[in-house]
């Protein structure tokens, strides 16, 4: 219990074989190395990650508190909302999306019906186009959109954020009065 008589929040952090165990028969499974069984050994990594070792909790949420500081969004204040919000994305992900997006986004080629030449594709164009790319992307790069849009000579809206794939969420109040623009021309 904390001072005013409340219970203390509980930690974001935590895993204990209890909740291990609550997952796995959540998704069925019997252990942690029956999620991967299906994975051909031939593509399997099968040597231990060079990766640091585990943090202690509070180190944890230390070293998270540093990262956050270089976030302009983030505070040490915002910092339990944001393990919060972590968490529920977390519990509410669909792991099924994820991977039709990215297959979705990987099979996407508009040159493809044009034998693969993005001038051609261009060219097939015949409204103005606008786009809107975030420069911190790392999941949808913005170069193959910017080389697209050049060749368009497309209107071009570039979100300088650090908002990553979930900039135009960022930037709505960027992005919204630019299309809003864009559409009443």
């Amino acid at each position: 219990m904390s001072g005013q008589g409340s219970p203390a929040p509980a930690g974001y952090l935590s895993l204990t074989d209890a909740d291990r165990e609550a997952m796995l028969e959540a998704i069925g499974v019997g252990s942690v190395d029956a999620l991967f069984e299906q994975i051909p050994d031939g593509v399997r990594f099968d040597r231990p990650l060079d990766v640091p070792a585990a943090l202690p909790e509070a180190a944890l949420v230390r070293h998270l508190e540093e990262l956050a500081a270089r976030n302009a969004d983030t505070t040490r204040e915002k910092l339990p909302q944001w393990f919060a919000k972590a968490q529920k994305d977390v519990a509410e992900f669909d792991a099924n999306n994820h991977i039709r997006q990215a297959q979705a986004m990987m099979a996407h080629d508009v040159s493809a019906p044009l034998g693969g030449s993005m001038d051609r594709a261009a060219a097939a164009v015949k409204t103005q186009v606008l786009v809107i790319v975030s420069i911190s992307d790392h999941m949808v790069t913005p170069g193959p959109a910017l080389d697209f849009a050049q060749l368009l000579h497309a209107e071009v809206v570039e979100l300088r954020d650090n908002c990553g794939h979930l900039a135009p969420g960022c930037e709505l109040g960027k992005i919204g009065p630019a299309i809003a623009g864009f559409l009443a021309k």
